[in-house]
């Protein structure tokens, strides 16, 4: 049984409130279970207070505040390669978002999220891991607290060739993903990076280039800190050790289209 319910309230013609409380669950991989162990489902706790506001019928503004709550959350254990069930946690922050279409031919959007993800209570000690890496409080690893992202882009007629027209479209967008914490109280540097597209159509022929981390920003697709020892001595390091997978660098991309 996973009851959900909701209200919204209009107040004006171009401002919506809603109130929304969820009850869900989810599954463990099937990985975690030992030999004739019953699944434990997590239970999670949504709720969410938004706002949805169009003072013109260019504008659209969306806010949410929310809260989640799971009887225990997973992190993934590179040293196991696998899930590993963490704890209790609580998710709360905000979600913003913006649409501008100023004019037909142009569209612009915002949108940023924000969440400050805890631990309730500290993973159980086991003989394989006396020493869990997490602690009661700490940030849940791997999740980047502020997301960001903004596009743009516009469209329009170019003039004709051949008897047709030829139209155009072009636009950008960027992301940027703050510091993400790890485990034994490491972190992240910050991700930003931009994605730009230009097309011209004549007919049913599309012919478009795309410039993909144009600036070459050197970051880490994924990023890991645990215990990993490669000398050959007697007595092997236990200390964590810092582990990358770099992120693709600049990509130019043509493309051909053919429209039927």
């Amino acid at each position: 049984v996973s009851p959900r319910i909701s209200a919204e309230w209009e107040p004006s013609r171009w401002l919506t409130a809603s109130l929304a409380y969820g009850q869900g669950f989810r599954s463990p991989q099937a990985r975690q279970l030992g030999e004739g162990e019953r699944a434990p489902f997590s239970k999670v706790d949504s709720y969410e207070l938004g706002l949805v506001a169009k003072p013109l019928r260019t504008i659209t503004l969306t806010g949410a505040l929310y809260q989640t709550n799971l009887s225990y959350d997973l992190a993934f254990d590179a040293g196991e390669g696998r899930l590993e069930r963490i704890g209790p946690t609580t998710r709360r922050g905000f979600s913003l978002r913006s649409e501008f279409r100023p004019a037909p031919w142009m569209y612009m959007a915002t949108s940023a999220t924000y969440v400050h993800a805890t631990l309730d209570e500290p993973p159980i000690a086991t003989p394989e891991q006396p020493s869990p890496p997490y602690r009661k409080g700490e940030l849940l690893p791997f999740v980047p607290p502020l997301v960001m992202r903004a596009d743009f882009n516009v469209n329009g007629k170019l003039g004709r060739a051949w008897g047709k027209p030829v139209t155009f479209r072009a636009g950008y967008g960027f992301s940027f993903l703050s510091n993400r914490p790890l485990p034994f109280g490491e972190s992240t540097p910050s991700v930003f990076f931009v994605d730009t597209e230009v097309a011209v159509r004549r007919d049913f022929l599309e012919l478009s280039a795309s410039a993909l981390n144009l600036f070459d920003a050197q970051y880490a697709a994924a990023e890991y800190s645990y215990v990993s020892n490669w000398n050959t001595r007697a007595t092997p390091s236990y200390l964590p050790m810092r582990h990358i997978a770099a992120g693709p660098p600049r990509q130019f991309l043509f493309t051909a289209t053919c429209f039927l």
